[in-house]
């Protein structure tokens, strides 16, 4: 019965987005005073040969333009107001829509500034994905994110000016309202006290982070009683700086580089082996092909382990070769 119900809105969902689309047709007369402006992915005015959307403007007062965007093919993809004809400035109830008419994110400007609350939804669908309160005129905004099938909380809190997590962050267990984390940020990075916890809400684990560096960790089993600690995450590591190993192994490395950066994407296996390693933006295909072998003859890393139990685990990594230069 939920399932058919979801479908129903769903399919509600899209006919809203298609009648908006069959309204905007039927009013193309209203906006053909106006010549139709031609914009990129970004909102700039550009030729009609360089376009991704076109869009017809509407003044509804001295300083209030409707705007309707549209894909090439004529399917509405935002309606939103401005301040201006150049659309300088947002303002009032903006809704974006994807190319087969479903609602994709709604909410509100301020003065050019999102505010209050922001719904994002699922790829064609009416379940919420995560919501937005901004604070305007302060930055920053509160945030919850929703499980797409159980449409639970699955973690919330806040974040700064620059979208870094803040502050105080609840992070639930799949399909239940019990909190399995309760981490605390300053700028995106944990700072004191940090809480895991049992479905039964017992403390598991407590870190505790000073200058944004981990000091120590605790560790209790479901009674209280302390145990041995260990990280609830360890992410997989070599045992030996990847670019010392490759200027020793690889007479081409350090050419090669010249300064720059290269990709380097493996499967960790849970004995620590590697294996489908791949490297990107090394041009001399000999010298690439020759990276690839050295580091399938690097010792075991570390390998990834969830709960102190080791598994399989893709790294990808950009990593920079310093020269010694500014």
């Amino acid at each position: 019965m939920v399932l058919n119900l979801q479908i129903l809105k769903s399919m509600s969902h899209f006919k809203k987005g298609l009648l908006v689309s069959i309204f905007t047709i039927s009013q193309f007369l209203c906006f053909a005073q106006n010549d139709t402006i031609y914009i990129n992915r970004w909102g700039a005015r550009v030729s009609k040969d360089s376009a991704n959307y076109f869009r017809f403007m509407h003044k509804e007062s001295e300083h209030l333009y409707k705007i309707e965007d549209h894909f090439l093919t004529g399917q509405i993809q935002m309606t939103g107001y401005c301040t201006s004809e150049e659309a300088v400035i947002n303002t009032g109830k903006y809704i974006f829509y994807d190319s087969l008419g479903y609602v994709i994110s709604e909410g509100h400007y301020t003065k050019g500034f999102k505010s209050g609350v922001w719904t994002y939804y699922y790829p064609q669908s009416v379940l919420i994905k995560q919501v937005y309160e901004y604070l305007y005129p302060e930055k920053g905004a509160f945030t919850k994110k929703y499980d797409s099938l159980t449409h639970k909380i699955t973690e919330q809190g806040y974040l700064d000016e620059k979208a870094y997590s803040d502050g105080e962050w609840k992070y639930y267990f799949h399909n239940s309202d019990s909190i399995s984390r309760k981490y605390y940020f300053v700028h995106g990075r944990k700072e004191g006290l940090q809480y895991e916890y049992y479905k039964s809400s017992a403390v598991k684990r407590i870190e505790e982070y000073e200058n944004f560096k981990f000091k120590q960790g605790k560790q209790f089993d479901e009674d209280g009683n302390k145990i041995k600690y260990f990280p609830r995450v360890q992410y997989p590591q070599p045992n030996q700086s990847i670019f010392d190993f490759l200027s020793k192994k690889v007479k081409c490395f350090d050419s090669s580089m010249n300064g720059g950066k290269f990709t380097i994407k493996l499967m960790v296996h849970s004995d620590g082996s590697l294996s489908d390693i791949e490297v990107l933006h090394v041009d001399d295909e000999v010298c690439r092909k020759a990276i690839i072998e050295a580091i399938g003859k690097m010792r075991k890393w570390k390998p990834y382990k969830y709960e102190n139990v080791p598994s399989n685990y893709i790294v990808e990594r950009n990593l920079r070769y310093y020269t010694g230069k500014d």
